[in-house]
């Protein structure tokens, strides 16, 4: 598909040639219905959507009725734009094709605040040949940020992505080739906002799909004044997918002709989603229930209308549903029903990334809901002192209730050590008495465990110095205080070995570690 703009001035003719190829999948929207009847005197069309239409008097040579379908959200709007067109929002008007004898001004409502005041191209999309093309229409976005409004002169699918700038897919490559006096730096200069808004790594939605960009590729071929040239720009790594941008233009003078065709493709991969599960609360009694959820996030874009299955795979209870669609937040929900065992259960939650593609795989994530389940055992303090040499320890006993209260015992520990190097002699000796409190928290995943240490200490140190015949006294205090910072820990961890914190500096150290038994 090729979009021709003719543009006369001082003499020359500027022929702009912008083609853009992408594949797309059918586009689901608000039902379309017969329309809004609208005469050649003009009016107003609304969708229930969000997207407006001012058709002015004269625009419409005899009556006819005007369609227009909003799409809003990602469970609709066009997003086979590829990695580099993310629409803000998008319609289908119709009757498709319809030309109007005067320009008619249309606004899409956002899905997200963009700047006011900013403008940037509407891109059409050409069923026939199924590629968006770049069009001349011009979008300024409102003063609040939440639409953006452009003037189009007939019907198609339109969309606009509020993320570029004037100069579109080209940016301002146009300008910067001017009259082709420096290419090589107009390459460059293009190459490197490629890179800016698409780097290597970026992740979008595409065509259902998340997709990842690998690599990216730009060819200069250009005829100025009867010299040529062919450079390119290149970095990352080429694959089977790839996104392509064409953009010609030729000047012809009454002596010359300045010609240049830009061409840059994207390459893109399929890639795993960030796929989490959480359940909350992750603790409960027999025949009470959890809600599953399960999210999936591609770079920023929540993951719309996919599929995930679920599973509880000890058998302790019940899903349903054991299917879900994500939502426009990228989430899918079921909920959990637990049976009249204890124990911990393991929801999975399955989905197909790539699906249809070579590299299709299942990724799979868990979720544990632990049912009517106590847990005991120790909170160990351990404290090292590096001069004097002092290494000791103890432990309070902890009891984690079915309701998730946690009760924690006391001790207490003593300590004493005394060492010269030579030059100066220290001596510590003191008692620590161990009494923390704290509260549990389901986070969704796990349960984590906010404890104060609550500490209390009454040290007596000393310090001679060596005079050449004797230890000579030059401290000799005592002092007291208490320990109250926080702790945080999380079950999964403390029964799986430990969960431990470390203070270490070069003194000395202190640890705390939490270790629990379940007990089912």
């Amino acid at each position: 598909m090729e979009k021709s703009i003719k543009v006369c001035n001082a003499g020359s003719i500027r022929v702009l040639h912008f083609i853009l190829w992408v594949s797309v999948i059918t586009l689901l929207g608000c039902p379309q219905h017969k329309g809004k009847l609208i005469t050649p005197r003009g009016g107003t069309v609304s969708d229930p959507g969000g997207v407006s239409m001012i058709i002015p008097a004269g625009a419409l040579a005899r009556n006819t009725y005007i369609t227009v379908t909003t799409f809003h959200d990602e469970a609709g709007m066009p997003d086979d734009g590829g990695p580099l067109l993310t629409f803000n929002g998008a319609a289908d008007f119709g009757p498709d094709g319809l030309e109007f004898q005067v320009p008619i001004s249309v606004t899409f409502p956002s899905n997200k605040p963009l700047t006011p005041g900013a403008r940037f191209p509407l891109f059409r999309y050409d069923e026939q040949n199924r590629i968006w093309t770049q069009t001349q229409s011009m979008a300024t976005v409102s003063a609040d940020g939440r639409s953006f409004s452009a003037e189009i002169t007939h019907f198609s699918l339109y969309g606009g992505d509020g993320s570029l700038g004037e100069g579109g897919l080209l940016d301002d490559f146009d300008n910067q080739f001017g009259d082709g006096g420096n290419p090589e730096a107009a390459l460059d200069a293009y190459y490197n906002w490629l890179l800016e808004q698409r780097p290597v790594g970026y992740k979008t939605v595409h065509d259902g799909r998340c997709v990842e960009v690998v690599g990216h590729f730009v060819e200069l071929t250009y005829h100025v004044n009867g010299v040529s040239g062919d450079p390119l720009r290149a970095g990352g790594r080429s694959s089977d997918y790839t996104f392509m941008v064409d953009y010609s233009s030729e000047t012809v003078y009454k002596n010359s002709t300045t010609f240049y065709n830009l061409f840059a493709t994207i390459y893109y991969d399929c890639s795993d989603p960030d796929f989490t599960v959480t359940a909350s609360p992750s603790r409960i009694s027999k025949k009470e229930q959890s809600a599953i959820t399960a999210r999936l996030i591609c770079g920023a874009e929540p993951m719309v209308s996919q599929p995930v299955t679920f599973e509880a795979i000890a058998g302790l209870g019940t899903v349903n549903p054991t299917e879900a669609s994500t939502s426009s937040g990228g989430e899918a929900h079921t909920t959990f029903t637990a049976g009249e065992e204890n124990g911990r259960e393991s929801i999975y939650a399955h989905y197909i990334t790539c699906q249809g593609l070579q590299d299709e795989h299942e990724m799979i994530k868990a979720a544990n809901v632990d049912i009517g389940s106590t847990s005991s055992g120790t909170l160990e303090l351990h404290m090292t002192s590096a001069f004097p040499a002092i290494d000791v320890s103890t432990r309070v006993s902890v009891e984690l209730d079915e309701d998730g209260t946690v009760t924690f015992g006391t001790a207490t520990l003593t300590y004493e050590g005394d060492d010269d190097n030579g030059q100066s002699r220290l001596r510590r000796a003191g008692t620590l008495f161990i009494a923390p409190i704290g509260n549990t928290y389901d986070t969704g995943t796990d349960l984590r465990f906010d404890v104060n240490e609550n500490t209390t200490f009454n040290e007596h140190f000393q310090q001679w110095v060596w005079t050449g015949s004797a230890w000579w006294p030059v401290v000799d205090t005592t002092f007291s205080g208490t320990w109250d910072g926080g702790l945080v820990f999380y079950r999964s961890a403390a029964e799986s070995g430990g969960s431990t914190i470390e203070v270490v500096n070069p003194y000395g150290s202190a640890s705390w570690t939490l270790k629990l038994n379940p007990e089912m």
